[in-house]
């Protein structure tokens, strides 16, 4: 598949559009579509935190019950090193010689989910106290996926450093700028805990079995908590709010 440059500009500009971090993975995951991926990985090892370790930063629209975790990811022990782009996934198995038995069981999980190919692309490498990229992967058989991604790599990398950088410079930004709202926000601890409950798409009702609080009463809240952080509707809130916020004392 040939793209124009035009296209690629209008992928940049859909990418700098989004405002929150499920808009943004909704947006590069159409993208890559166009480019014959099924998958992304991304992941990254921040400052202060053990290498390689569950808590290390990790995205991805493989189904849960197929990515084992961040621990067991192969990507930051091997493909990091350099700025180099590695072929991954379960079809490319002469090249998974050094792979422990758990690292191995990775990428036979993955592969259950259809992910058969992949290229691994760094953003940044071990040479900085964080570090870490993307891995795109595919449905295809091997020969077949290397031989259609060779000509794109330079396409992919370039999608990819862009991705981060929009991620890193505006997307991270803006979702901080909404949780500052929020800790300033002079929520009560239970407003607090609802306005969590409703970030995370719960209606009233499965609030209230949460919280054993009746629906009257987390409706109240709900207006209080759309008050205080001036948004319309549980959509606005969930944009201000990611998922990950954390929870009310």
């Amino acid at each position: 598949m040939v793209r124009t440059v035009m296209a690629a500009s209008t992928d940049f500009d859909r990418l700098d559009h989004s405002r929150t971090e499920r808009m943004f993975w909704r947006t590069f995951k159409d993208i890559i579509s166009t480019e014959g991926l099924d998958f992304y990985i991304f992941l990254w090892q921040r400052p202060g935190t053990p290498l390689f370790h569950r808590s290390n930063l990790h995205r991805s629209n493989l189904p849960a019950e197929f990515y084992a975790g961040a621990e067991h990811d192969p990507f930051l022990k091997y493909c990091c090193n350099t700025m180099g782009v590695t072929l991954a996934g379960a079809d490319f198995s002469l090249r998974r010689a050094v792979l422990t038995r758990e690292e191995n069981a990775f990428v036979e999980l993955t592969a259950q989910a259809g992910w058969r190919s992949g290229i691994a692309i760094p953003v940044q490498t071990k040479r900085h106290r964080d570090f870490g990229g993307f891995n795109l992967g595919s449905s295809m058989a091997g020969p077949a996926f290397e031989a259609a991604v060779q000509p794109r790599i330079d396409r992919l990398r370039a999608l990819c450093f862009y991705a981060f950088r929009v991620l890193e410079q505006r997307v991270w930004f803006l979702e901080s700028l909404g949780r500052q709202k929020f800790e300033l926000s002079g929520l009560t601890s239970r407003q607090r805990e609802v306005a969590v409950l409703l970030g995370e798409g719960l209606d009233r009702d499965a609030i209230s079995q949460r919280l054993g609080n009746s629906v009257q009463t987390v409706a109240t809240h709900q207006k209080a908590i759309y008050k205080r952080l001036d948004v319309r509707s549980q959509r606005e809130l969930m944009q201000l709010l990611r998922t990950d916020t954390p929870k009310a004392d």
